[in-house]
């Protein structure tokens, strides 16, 4: 009786251990063939928990480090529930710039605005195929 009970404590152990195990090879293999990311990429996930650049990729887990430059140890399993978003395979990058203006230049707010447009407009870094937009958003404490 008793060593019926030790054996089937250990198999319960050792199956509750290799489930995790077992998780995370899936996930390095979910990894390895749909390849979201490869190491130096910028990722990220979509809730934000996570930010920063792949450094090593294992069996196990896969390691990122932070703006901080702290590493986070991230095991595989994760990244087969979770939407990674790569900002290293980006094309184009949205740049959204709020340029404060005093109360005394709001009669100059069109020749503002126009200069701007002109100036994304006709830089030769800007994709021409991408959407511009230049507008007088809000009138903040600032402009005092």
């Amino acid at each position: 009786g008793t060593l019926l009970s030790f054996f089937g404590a250990s198999g319960l152990a050792i199956s509750l251990v290799s489930k995790g195990v077992i998780v995370n090879l899936i996930g390095s293999l979910t990894l390895y063939l749909t390849q979201p990311f490869t190491l130096g990429d910028w990722i990220q996930t979509a809730d934000g928990d996570l930010d920063g650049w792949v450094q090593s990729m294992g069996p196990y887990h896969t390691v990122l480090m932070r703006w901080d430059r702290r590493p986070v140890y991230i095991p595989n399993s994760r990244f087969v529930n979770t939407q990674i978003i790569n900002a290293s395979r980006m094309t184009n990058r949205r740049i959204l710039m709020d340029v404060p203006v005093r109360f005394a230049d709001l009669d100059k707010i069109d020749t503002i605005l126009y200069d701007i447009t002109e100036l994304i407009t006709n830089h030769r870094a800007v994709d021409p195929e991408m959407h511009r937009l230049v507008r007088l958003r809000k009138i903040g404490a600032h402009a005092a």
